[in-house]
């Protein structure tokens, strides 16, 4: 019997398929790359929500100059 595993996007809490998923993997406590939701058992990221992500700290570097 095999094991089902289900991702979880960590911003919004909605399950999501992998195909909808990035994975954030961490190389040290600040510094991290994004990859497959498969190369990480830990941080997930939803595409909607990085899609969100990038416009409001895009809308925040605007403002702060």
């Amino acid at each position: 019997m095999g094991m089902k595993k289900i991702y979880t996007c960590d911003i919004c809490r909605e399950e999501k398929s992998p195909e909808q998923l990035l994975g954030v993997v961490f190389e040290d406590l600040h510094k991290f790359k994004l990859g497959f939701p498969s190369d990480t058992d830990g941080v997930h990221i939803c595409i909607e929500c990085g899609k969100q992500l990038k416009e409001l700290l895009r809308d925040m570097s605007h403002n702060k100059e």
